[in-house]
C-alpha cells in the first residue's frame, strides 16, 4: 500500500476510535481518497424521423461535473458534485448527407426532475412539436417544456406563450393528448438505443461540438 494511503487508513482508524470514545469530528477526505475525475455525461432523448426531409430530431442533455470530497461526521456525508456545464440542446441528423448539427439551446438552467428521456415528438401543421419533462408539481401534475421546430428553416421556438406548461394544459393536450405508450408506437419515433447505436453510429465526439476540457 502506498504511504499516502497508509496515512489515510491510519487517520480513519483514529477517527473511529475517537468517535467510539464519545468525540465528534468533521473532516474532508484528502484528494487521493476520492476520485477527482471530471465526468462528461451526454444523455439522449427519443428520436423523431421526418420522412419528408430524411432528418432526425432529438434532444441532448450534456453535463460536465466533478465529484466533491465528502465530509466525515461519524460517517461520510456526500456533497453535490461541482457542475461546470449543464445544458439541453436540440440536434438534427441529416441522414442523406450524414451531417449532425446542434440547432438550439433549449435550456441552460436545468433543474432537478428534468427528464429528456420522457420526450415526445409529433408533426403538426405548425411544424414538428416536441416536449420533455421538467418534473412534477404537487397537486398540479407534470410540467413540460414544449417547442416547435420549422422543418424548412429548422428555427426553434416555444410552442406557446410560455415555454413550460402542465400536462393538463390545452397546448399539451392538443399536441400530445393521444400519444401512445410505448413511445415508439407513435409515428416517426426512434428508440433511444437505436438512435445512438444505429442512426448516430458514425458520428464522432468532435461532431457534437460540446466542451471536453475542464
Amino acid at each position: 500500500m502506498p504511504s499516502h494511503q497508509r496515512r489515510y487508513a491510519n487517520l480513519v482508524r483514529i477517527l473511529l476510535v475517537v468517535t467510539a470514545a464519545g468525540g465528534l469530528f468533521s473532516l474532508a477526505l484528502p484528494a487521493h481518497a476520492r476520485g477527482t475525475t471530471v465526468n462528461y455525461r451526454r444523455t439522449h432523448s427519443y428520436g423523431f424521423h421526418d420522412e419528408q426531409t430524411n432528418m432526425y430530431y432529438f434532444i441532448v442533455e450534456y453535463r460536465v461535473s466533478k465529484p466533491r470530497r465528502p465530509i466525515w461526521f461519524i460517517m461520510p456525508i456526500e456533497r453535490p458534485s461541482h457542475v461546470y456545464f449543464h445544458k439541453i440542446f436540440l440536434y438534427t441528423y441529416d441522414a442523406t448527407h450524414g451531417r449532425l448539427q446542434q440547432r438550439a439551446v433549449l435550456r441552460d438552467d436545468v433543474g432537478y426532475g428534468t427528464n429528456i428521456k420522457s420526450s415526445r415528438f409529433v408533426r403538426r401543421d405548425a411544424g414538428i412539436v416536441f416536449s420533455y419533462s421538467r418534473g412534477y408539481i404537487i397537486d398540479k401534475g407534470f410540467l413540460h417544456d414544449v417547442f416547435v421546430v420549422d422543418p424548412c428553416s429548422v428555427e426553434v421556438r416555444p410552442a406557446g406563450s410560455e415555454r413550460a406548461v402542465l400536462d393538463t394544459s390545452p397546448l399539451f393536450q392538443q399536441n400530445f393528448g393521444d400519444y401512445q405508450s410505448p413511445f415508439t408506437a407513435n409515428p416517426g419515433i426512434v428508440g433511444i438505443t437505436e438512435l445512438r447505436t444505429t442512426v448516430l453510429a458514425k458520428v464522432s465526439e468532435e461532431d457534437w461540438g460540446l466542451p471536453r476540457e475542464w
